[in-house]
């Protein structure tokens, strides 16, 4: 079974960056990384809240964690051409 990670899109970068360097040194198969806009809320109610951008933190993932596989877990084709 490959276990994996998914972190919240409004973690600060210093805690995202630790977790998927506790994965890669943990043996966890890959981090998922969700392209959307705005952080969760319990509710689903739009938030004001921070949230990192998805391709800029797996393109900055990758190049300090070198071993675990990276992927979006959603990239909507309407906002990013293709």
């Amino acid at each position: 079974m490959d276990i994996s990670l998914w972190p919240s899109n409004e973690r600060p970068w210093d805690e995202l960056l630790g977790l998927a360097q506790w994965a890669e040194a943990s043996g966890l198969h890959s981090l998922w990384y969700a392209d959307h806009f705005m952080p969760n809320t319990p509710d689903d109610a739009p938030s004001d809240g921070l949230a990192l951008e998805c391709w800029t933190v797996l393109a900055a993932v990758g190049a300090l964690v070198p071993r675990i596989t990276l992927t979006s877990m959603v990239s909507p084709v309407t906002i990013h051409h293709p």
